[in-house]
């Protein structure tokens, strides 16, 4: 006897299940690292950049050789590696130098040159930025641990709001099941979390945190539809197939990486002064 269709969950269900599977699994090792800090961090980062700007690359490359992406995994690890040692002052110069290297690979495979100095450039001035956050002193584990979180946050408001409450799209050209009520719904939920995070850690100004997780979120929505538009480019669903449920790194840190450029721009200019009581 066929099981009845109540007992049998449907490949949304199933899906979800997996994505809520991989999450769980990743969730805790990611957020260990950045505690702990050196010498956990620069590992996770550095293998991290290396698999996004293979998954980029290999977009770029889609329709002949893929010596590009591997050059530019390369462009984005070398900076980080060096990171520790000499600072930025290296390493801005080096991701520089890595990005041009990628593109004339790209060029000669008949790829996207463009597109490959973008993707190198992106991925590797985001983990750079994420690791001078965690570097902060004294505040690096604080923000670093902020960050991730009310990110996490922001895509989680994005989907309940955008699934409950749907309405008018924010970009149907670009990403059509995101709507305005998903991207509201992403400020507020990273906004109550930072407000959460703060009351549980303490000594620091929830007002200003609570504001700057608004802004964060409403930024994380656009680095996540910069990524929908490389995908729509390239007439792909998903970057990669790394993680199951969630498809390539790239599909889970979309977000996160320009949120680490915003968050490390904001610091350097302004400081964290503000953001204590």
């Amino acid at each position: 006897m066929p099981a009845s269709p109540e007992h049998n969950p449907g490949p949304k269900a199933s899906g979800l299940n997996v994505r809520v599977m991989a999450s769980l699994l990743l969730a805790p090792p990611v957020v260990l690292a950045i505690y702990a800090g050196t010498p956990f961090i620069e590992p996770l980062i550095i293998i991290s950049a290396g698999i996004m700007a293979r998954e980029w690359g290999r977009l770029c490359c889609r329709s002949g050789p893929e010596r590009s992406s591997w050059v530019m995994m390369v462009a984005v690890i070398v900076p980080l590696l060096a990171l520790p040692a000499f600072g930025v002052s290296l390493s801005w110069p080096l991701l520089l130098l890595g990005a041009v290297v990628a593109a004339l690979f790209a060029a000669r495979d008949r790829a996207e040159p463009r597109l490959v100095i973008l993707g190198t450039l992106y991925i590797g001035v985001a983990c750079l930025a994420f690791l001078l956050i965690r570097g902060h002193t004294p505040d690096g584990r604080f923000l670093a641990l902020w960050l991730v979180a009310i990110v996490w946050a922001a895509d989680s408001g994005a989907y309940l709001f955008g699934r409950v409450i749907g309405g008018p799209k924010l970009a149907p050209k670009i990403s059509p099941k995101k709507t305005w009520a998903g991207f509201t719904g992403a400020m507020i939920m990273a906004a109550l979390v930072s407000w959460i995070f703060v009351q549980v850690v303490g000594a620091w100004s929830s007002m200003a945190l609570v504001l700057a997780a608004a802004g964060l979120a409403a930024i994380e929505q656009v680095g996540d539809l910069l990524i929908s538009m490389l995908k729509r480019y390239f007439g792909v669903k998903d970057t990669g197939a790394l993680i199951p449920g969630h498809g390539g790194l790239l599909d889970r840190t979309d977000g996160l990486l320009l949120a680490s450029v915003a968050a490390a721009a904001y610091i350097t200019l302004v400081g964290t002064g503000g953001m204590h009581d």
